[in-house]
This record gives C-alpha cells, structure tokens and sequence, in this order.
C-alpha cells in the first residue's frame, strides 16, 4: 500500500510541491541569518580598522552551510506546514483522501524526500560546512586577536602549541591520563621568539598545577651541547589542564565522514570523545526528528477545512515544534553532561515527537 504510493504520479506532485517550500524557506533563513551574522561581525570590527567590507561577508558566506545543516529541522517544519496547508485549503488533499489516500501514507510519501535531503546534507553539504567553518576559525581568531594555545590529535597522540612571553614550544604527549591530569611520554621543543631553536626536553609523565609544568625522569637536549638528565624539571606556563582539553577542534569541524577515525584517535589518545560520538550519532537523530516533524505537521494541518481553527491549528503546529526544538538542545545537554545515555540523548527526541504525532493523526483519521 505504501510503496504503491511512493510511486504514484500524486507523490511525486506533493514531493515536487514540498521541495519548492523548503527551497525557499532555506533561502529566507538563510539570508535572515546571514543579516544577523553581518551585524554581529560589523559590531565586533568597530574597532579593528584593518577589517573590511570584504573579509565580514566572507565569514558569513563561510558560516552559511553549517547554518543550512543545523537549522534544516526548523526549515522542514515551517516548509511541511506551509505546503500541506495550502494543499488543504485548495482542496487538493481532501480529494487524495477521497480516493483512499491516508494522511499515513500523505506524510510518509514527504518523509522520503526528507530522507533524501538528509542524505544530500551529509554528502554535499557536511563537508563544505566542516571546512567552511573551520576556516571562517581561523580568519575570526586572526581578526579578534586569536589564541596563544592550539590542540591538534594525532595517531602519534596530543600535539600542543603554546606561546608565552619568553618561548614558543610544541608539546607532543603520546597519551593523556583525565582522572590524574597527567601527560605520558612528554615532549617540548622549545624556541625562542625570533624562532631560533632553545632545546628539546623530554620527560616520562608531567602535570600542570599553579600554571608551571612538573616534568619528571627528564632529558634535555640543548642546542649545540651535550644532552644531560634529571629527575625533576619545571616550565613557567599560562595553560591549564581543562583548557587543553577544551582547545581540542569543535564536533562541527570535522566532517561526518572523518568523525569515527577522529573519535578512535582521541580514545587511544586519552581524552573523551563524546561529544565526537554524540554528535556523530545527533546526525541520524536528526534525521528521524525531521522525519518526526513532518508528521507533526500533518497532524495539525490536514484537517478538513469546514472545521475551522485552520489558523489556530498552525500557530499551535509552530509552536510545538519549537518547543520540541528545545526540548531536543535539552536532551543533548544532558548527555554530554553524562546524565543520560547517548542513545537515549540522540533519539529520545524523535521518538517522542513521533508518538505525540502518531496519537494526533489517529485521532485525525478516525475524525
């Protein structure tokens, strides 16, 4: 019955019809966050002169993907609910379910194309927005006056840099212990602020505390001088353990098809991946709270017109979804605050949102 209507001449109608809204709602949106982000960044560059024109509309143009792929839910919503209204109130979905056509079968026939697009973003759009983003990093630390400390992971484990008022250094830790805030097979190679190479210094474990590094079982190995050992160094420092871990690249950084070789990176190397893993999976979460939202608008909206409320009915279609909106950013925070289980924080969204829809196009169909 349903794989009969996924390829009737009606579906393809309706698809057609629901991917022009969600072009031209995704346009709207676009461009209105794009207004935002052009204030925003024309605020922040009042008082840096060297900042043009040119470089603010490349770092909107460069956020404008990542904006496409986190805001899709809202757009599918809006685009559902704008598109299936109009074909009720022109009687054309009344005359479908005339000819036994199920509201069911109506939503599920607009959820492939959501399926589709969903595939598309992570094909296409995923990867332009990992890159994109980065860059648009990078020109905003150049422009707002950067960072002193960079984190990179690596299969050879944590690669550090960090600038202080005398040196410049390049730290290597093969692996890192959270539960001691300890550093394992350490190494530093120092330079000067002119770039001329100091030393390298490598020590078998080391921990930060009161900004000063303690390295123990050290060996140093000067420049242009004999290498010499001791058990015990430290290191003037401006970093702090937590803000290591928090200078790692963003989830939205990377793509979603680097995303599992990164997680098993960071989990030789010793630091959490779950965000990594939280966000890898919010990706399908994702996908079936669009599909979830779809039918949310077909409960509200593909009421027979004589029963009224038609404006009502959409006002409350917006705001649920916002709502659930929300309610999934909750549920996200809560798993990567460890309160939930990743699964649960992915997908409890979703299936919630489906069985509030399920229940109201039950009621709707028996109507």
């Amino acid at each position: 019955m349903f794989a009969n209507y996924w390829q009737s001449t009606l579906n393809r109608y309706f698809s057609r019809v629901f991917l022009l809204w969600i072009g031209s709602v995704t346009v709207i949106v676009t461009f209105v966050m794009g207004l935002i982000d052009m204030a925003e960044f024309s605020r922040r560059t009042v008082t840096a002169t060297r900042v043009g024109f040119a470089e603010i509309i490349q770092m909107v143009c460069l956020k404008i993907p990542n904006h496409i792929q986190m805001l899709m839910p809202f757009v599918v919503l809006i685009a559902a609910i704008i598109c299936l209204s109009r074909l009720n109130r022109s009687q054309e979905v009344i005359v479908a379910r005339g000819f036994g056509v199920s509201v069911w079968q109506i939503a599920s026939g607009l959820s492939l194309v959501i399926l589709g697009l969903s595939l598309f973003t992570l094909a296409v759009i995923n990867p332009m927005a990992s890159l994109m983003s980065y860059k648009q990093e990078q020109m905003e630390q150049r422009i707002f006056a950067g960072r002193d400390i960079a984190v990179t992971v690596f299969e050879d484990g944590v690669w550090i840099r960090e600038n202080t008022v005398d040196r410049s250094s390049i730290i290597n830790a093969q692996r890192i212990v959270p539960t001691h805030k300890l550093f394992e097979n350490v190494s530093f190679q120092n330079f000067s602020k002119d770039y001329d190479f100091i030393d390298r210094i490598d020590a078998k474990s080391a921990i930060i505390k009161d900004k000063i590094w303690y390295l123990k079982d050290v060996t140093v190995f000067p420049n242009k001088q004999e290498r010499y050992q001791k058990e015990q160094l430290q290191l003037k420092t401006d970093l702090t353990f937590e803000k290591i871990l928090n200078s790692n690249l963003e989830p939205k950084y990377i793509s979603f098809w680097m995303l599992p070789d990164y997680i098993d990176v960071l989990e030789k190397s010793g630091l959490s991946s779950l965000p990594y893993r939280m966000y890898w999976h919010a990706f399908f979460g994702r996908i079936g709270f669009m599909m979830s939202l779809m039918f949310l608008a077909a409960a509200f909206t593909m009421r027979p017109p004589r029963q009224g409320y038609a404006t009502v009915l959409t006002i409350l279609a917006i705001a649920s979804g916002l709502i659930l909106h929300f309610f999934s950013d909750i549920v996200y925070a809560l798993g990567l605050a460890r309160r939930l289980p990743l699964l649960v924080a992915v997908w409890a969204p979703a299936i919630t949102v489906m069985l509030l829809s399920s229940t109201l196009i039950l009621h709707l169909e028996e109507a």
